[in-house]
Formats: C-alpha cells, structure tokens, sequence
C-alpha cells in the first residue's frame, strides 16, 4: 500500500513538472531568441508594436 501511494505520488509530481515546462520553455523562448520569432511576423505584414 505504502509503494502504491508513493509511486502516484512521483508520477503525479514529475506529470505536472512535464506539463509546467511544456508551456514555459516556448514562454522562455519567445525573449531569449526574439529575433526569430518577430521576424516572421514583420515579412508577413503582421501589425505589431514594432516601430
């Protein structure tokens, strides 16, 4: 039972850790590389804050 509980507890903790840098590495990423993420943007005519 003990095992049990702590085997979900793991796959729980390190499920949502995944999940947390799923969505925050490309957050991360949009400064870190902004050139290559604007750019595109910019070629395409989008309408930005861009001066």
């Amino acid at each position: 039972m003990r095992n049990e509980i702590t085997m979900n507890t793991v796959l729980l903790t390190s499920g949502r850790v995944l999940l947390a840098l799923y969505f925050l590495l490309p957050g991360i990423m949009k400064f870190v590389s902004w050139d290559m993420h604007i750019y595109p943007s910019y070629f395409k005519m989008i309408v930005s804050e861009l001066p």
